[in-house]
């Protein structure tokens, strides 16, 4: 991670990193135990292609950090933010 913004990181697929034109975006918040982690429409059409996160999907998504006021200018810009409460149960279907 080279942001120096603060200290709180999540977890990011490649697509929010490289500041493309965002649709949804999918976000599971941050625990006590794991950082935020936020995906774009091209990413959730991988997992749910590949039936959740696996080798298929992770290298779609290809994760990365970055901290969370870059994250925010990122959810900003995203059309619609969806909230993940539990990936487990999760099956949104693209749009």
């Amino acid at each position: 991670m080279t942001c120096t913004h603060n200290n709180s990181y999540t977890i990011v697929c490649c697509h929010l990193n490289e500041n493309t034109r965002l649709g949804e975006v999918f976000m599971l918040p941050k625990t006590s135990e794991d950082p935020a982690q936020v995906w774009c429409s091209i990413c959730e059409n991988a997992r749910i292609a590949d039936e959740g996160w696996y080798d298929a999907s992770d290298a779609v998504a290809c994760w990365s950090l970055s901290c969370e006021d870059c994250v925010a200018v990122s959810l900003h810009e995203a059309r619609e933010v969806i909230l993940v409460d539990d990936i487990a149960t999760h099956d949104a279907k693209p749009s």
